[in-house]
């Protein structure tokens, strides 16, 4: 407001100023209007023009007419029930007792200066200006009273000193000059939208969710302002992409050297080829690993936003490279070994190592909706508010129970998925779900996969027979056929390649941090099974891509093509070297990537090799390697 109103005449039609968007809800046959997103902002807007108009009544200008919309909105009676006549607010809210007491400020809404002055103070008695009447008022009615009281003083403090002209300018400005969007939406598609809601359209996804989460332990722990806003900028520093303009100059930047997270987690998720003194272009797998080796050594051991980041760079790596050469890697760093104590010197494990698949994949929204109930289990189990107490038997109970519970809500999420039921909202059923486990005197596996299957399956498909997961066989057969056609046919896809390359790595990550906990997983055949499928690296995966370079010397080029194709989903990706390479036919990928690869081992010193495609890795091994592990998946996600 401050910005836009200049001391010139106003004209109508120009210099409009697009404040946002308010969606709602029709209320069926009732004319009612149900705000599903810009709730704030409307009060907000509300209480701004009434405490406009209210300073146009006191002021009382002269020859000048309060616009008729003011007298639409706040002159007539809260108590008439006549549709028609109801005032503004009465037509937009729903039901106003809602708004924390705002049918009690029904002398807000008088046209009374006396009331005014009562309630605000600024009435003058025997020269002194009297101050505010004390109200009988709960917090809300507080809340709702400081905001009314900071808006006016605001108005007054730009209006007072104005004369007569730049009032009624400012009123125009106000009125005409700033443009609302307003989006309504039929019932039953407002949870579909609002999950769809977001600055320049994104998802809501878990890190946003997890921020205002953090936020809101915070606030309540009785910390100062500013320790709540160091908190808070951590998360955003550890989490969060910050994106810059162009490609910065090498000379200015040494990954041994600084210490600028913002700047780190830019060359990651934008795939930077980084060069430091040297003509040599440094591998993703590389820029990791010095920059773990430096920051593991800062972390604080009590910072599990701090932790966090370094388990998400230790998923990033693994994604990366294979997943038995970074851990024996990783335990080279005294850091490491502090934050993440090895099984067997204790039966503890840490939260952070629990709580990270459920957030690691955060940034693609995969499972959004599943947050609040995980929340809510945490919190059931009092994991983020104290340390549990009880010996070391006590703690490796309670931790068995919630990754029980969590792995309910994968499993749940990879069926909703490849079963494709992922257009579904399920937003509102799973607050229904919480609603209702609340209920439950003990929070169990078995009712929170009843609940969760209920909320998109028939249940006389799914069933629970002596607490056991069952699928009738026509069903089961669905389920698998679109698991084989999701993971064996839909190879050629960038963005689904990249999808159920990170879910298996999550099942991995399960099995290898999971072993002692989780349900029916305990054996170490699964264990053993993913170990070896998962031990020996072969060539880096590409995306499949349409070859603008043709080698018609090569007889086997379209064979090679072909197996580029299937090679992916369960690999390895360095995915760096595909917008480099993409147009090059295949021998030349593996020739640029073995010579990459050839660069990298010869700074950390490593004998491994690189299996020839032409040798070891035929179209059969991998096929026979990709059947493996979706049978697998199958095993531990539908059998258990």
């Amino acid at each position: 407001m401050a910005d836009k109103y200049p001391s010139h005449s106003f004209k109508k039609g120009e210099n409009y100023h697009f404040l946002s968007t308010i969606t709602t809800k029709s209320k069926g046959h009732s004319n009612k209007n149900e705000i599903i997103d810009g709730q704030q902002r409307t009060i907000t807007l509300i209480f701004t023009n009434f405490a406009l108009f209210k300073y146009l009544c006191q002021r009382k200008i002269k020859d000048y007419e309060i616009p008729w919309i003011y007298d639409s909105m706040f002159n007539n009676s809260y108590d008439n029930q006549d549709y028609d006549n109801q005032d503004f607010v009465g037509k937009w809210i729903d039901n106003p007792s809602k708004l924390n007491g705002l049918l009690n400020f029904s002398k807000l809404f008088e046209n009374n200066i006396e009331a005014i002055q009562d309630i605000w103070g600024g009435k003058k008695i025997n020269g002194k200006e009297s101050k505010p009447n004390k109200i009988n008022q709960d917090e809300g009615e507080k809340q709702l009273k400081e905001n009314l009281i900071y808006i006016y003083s605001y108005l007054s403090n730009k209006l007072d000193q104005k004369d007569d002209l730049y009032v009624k300018d400012f009123v125009e400005r106000l009125l005409y000059g700033f443009v609302i969007n307003h989006v309504e939406v039929q019932e039953g598609a407002s949870e579909q939208i609002f999950e769809r809601m977001n600055l320049m359209s994104k998802k809501l996804n878990n890190l946003e969710m997890l921020k205002a989460y953090i936020y809101e332990r915070l606030i309540n722990k009785d910390l100062e302002d500013k320790e709540i806003q160091i908190n808070l900028e951590n998360f955003m520093q550890l989490f969060y992409s910050f994106f810059i303009k162009g490609k910065p100059k090498a000379e200015n930047l040494e990954v041994t050297e600084s210490p600028n997270l913002k700047l780190f987690t830019t060359y990651l998720n934008n795939k930077y080829e980084l060069k430091m003194n040297s003509n040599y272009e440094y591998s993703p797998l590389y820029i990791i690993k010095k920059f773990l080796e430096i920051h593991s050594n800062e972390a604080k051991d009590d910072s599990w936003l701090e932790a966090l980041l370094l388990e998400k760079l230790k998923f990033q790596y693994s994604l990366i490279k294979n997943q038995e050469h970074f851990n024996n890697w990783k335990n080279d760093f005294d850091k490491f070994k502090k934050i993440y104590p090895k099984r067997e010197k204790t039966s503890n494990p840490d939260l952070i190592e629990w709580l990270f698949p459920f957030v690691s994949m955060a940034s693609k929204g995969n499972v959004t909706v599943f947050l609040p109930l995980v929340i809510f289990i945490l919190d059931s189990f009092e994991i983020l508010d104290k340390k549990i107490e009880g010996g070391e038997t006590k703690k490796l109970s309670i931790w068995r129970e919630v990754i029980k519970l969590l792995f309910e809500i994968e499993r749940f999420t990879f069926i909703w998925k490849t079963a494709k039921f992922e257009g579904q909202s399920l937003s509102r059923g799973v607050y229904i779900l919480i609603d209702k486990l609340k209920k439950e005197s003990n929070l169990t596996a078995q009712a929170l996969r009843k609940g969760l299957f209920e909320l998109v399956f028939n249940n006389q498909k799914v069933l629970l027979v002596d607490d056991k997961f069952i699928l009738d066989d026509e069903f089961k057969l669905t389920i698998y056929n679109e698991i084989d056609n999701n993971f064996k046919n839909n190879v050629d896809s960038k963005s689904r390649n990249s999808e159920y390359t990170e879910l298996m790595f999550r099942i991995i990550w399960y099995l290898k941090n999971s072993r002692n906990s989780f349900p029916r997983l305990n054996s170490w055949w699964h264990i053993g099974e993913f170990e070896v499928l998962f031990k020996e690296p072969s060539w880096d995966h590409f995306y499949a891509t349409n070859s603008k370079i043709k080698n018609l010397d090569i007889e086997s080029n379209e064979d090679k093509d072909k197996l580029i194709n299937s090679i992916g989903n369960g690999f390895i990706l360095q995915s760096s070297l595909n917008s480099k390479y993409k147009n090059n036919s295949v021998e030349e990928k593996y020739d640029n990537l073995k010579k990459q690869t050839g660069i990298f081992l010869s700074f950390v010193n490593s004998q491994e090799g690189l299996e020839p495609l032409s040798k070891e890795w035929n179209s059969e091994k991998i096929e026979k390697r990709r059947d493996d592990i979706v049978e697998l998946i199958k095993e531990i996600y539908l059998k258990s």
